[in-house]
């Protein structure tokens, strides 16, 4: 199983990264951290359900690409000489995004952790 652990840190009223399996969860995190954070918007969500030629999109520190019927996450910028990707169907893609605005935007849970297991991602919290 592959995660990412995040915190609220009530001090800058936002979530920051704990620790996590791999580096294409690192990657999922900072997208969720950093690009997305805790404001009820659909931005991404739109981007990934729209058939026009915007295939490639990014915020701070990721880049969004669809590939197919694939999004494919990356760093903005990478220190890596080969960089590391993390792919998902747009499918997943809009019930991760979905479930991050249910579970995290709106309820604000002390602690968030993002798993990637038997081909699924799922969003779990702690109060």
């Amino acid at each position: 199983m592959n995660f990412i652990k995040l915190s609220w840190n009530i001090i800058h009223e936002k979530y920051s990264y704990k620790n996590a399996s791999d580096v294409e969860m690192t990657i999922l995190g900072r997208f969720f951290t950093s690009d997305v954070g805790c404001d009820e918007h659909d931005a991404f969500r739109k981007w990934a359900l729209t058939s026009i030629d915007e295939d490639v999109c990014g915020g701070n520190c990721t880049v969004l690409e669809k590939v197919g019927d694939n999004i494919v996450l990356s760093d903005e910028y990478p220190v890596e000489p080969v960089p590391t990707k993390l792919k998902m169907t747009t499918k997943q893609f809009v019930q991760l995004w979905d479930e991050w605005q249910e579970k995290v935007v709106k309820l604000k849970p002390k602690e968030v952790t993002i798993k990637h297991e038997h081909g699924e991602f799922f969003i779990e919290t702690v109060d």
